[in-house]
């Protein structure tokens, strides 16, 4: 946890776009597990305090900061594969790069968006249903990938092993 008497504070609350630089979060807690998030949401509403996931940093309209307690889900960034199922684990602090660089890797691939630091966690809960088709997130995750509050712990998702040779054959 990273409150503003640390010195890694400043670095710790800055997000991906400079715009909401001037928020000031109490508390930042890089959470490594389910249950560590758990935790903090717990603690966080039992004291009404204002808590928000953090993954990328991406959001446009400033969603992955707050003057409450910020829950970063970086370090719970696992991607495992299981062929028997057609499904992969990825964890909720994963960025695309790492997505796509851990699938090719067991041959296969999902379509997920372009920018590479995109976290997983806001790319999946971020948008409607209606726009994470439109950005091929095909299929769009069930429900149940859906932890409490609002915060992505982990997602089995449908292997697709036909882009993995699409991006391998335009040499990606």
């Amino acid at each position: 946890m990273v409150t503003p008497a640390d010195s890694a504070y400043d670095s710790a609350r800055r997000l991906y776009s400079p715009r909401y630089d001037s928020v000031r979060p109490g508390a930042i807690v890089f959470c490594e597990t389910t249950q560590d998030v758990w935790r903090t949401v717990r603690w966080s509403r039992r004291h009404s305090i204002r808590v928000v996931p953090r993954c990328g940093g991406h959001s446009y309209a400033g969603y992955s900061t707050c003057k409450g307690v910020v829950v970063d889900v970086t370090r719970m960034s696992g991607v495992t594969v299981n062929h028997a199922a057609g499904t992969a684990t990825i964890g909720a602090g994963a960025k695309l790069i790492d997505v796509d660089e851990a699938l090719f890797e067991q041959g296969v691939m999902i379509p997920a968006g372009s920018c590479p630091s995109v976290g997983v966690a806001g790319l999946t809960l971020g948008l409607p249903d209606e726009a994470a088709r439109f950005l091929l997130l095909s299929p769009p995750l069930p429900a149940l990938a859906r932890a409490p509050y609002g915060v992505l712990a982990a997602a089995a998702v449908s292997l697709l092993p036909g882009w993995a040779r699409r991006y391998q054959a335009l040499g990606m």
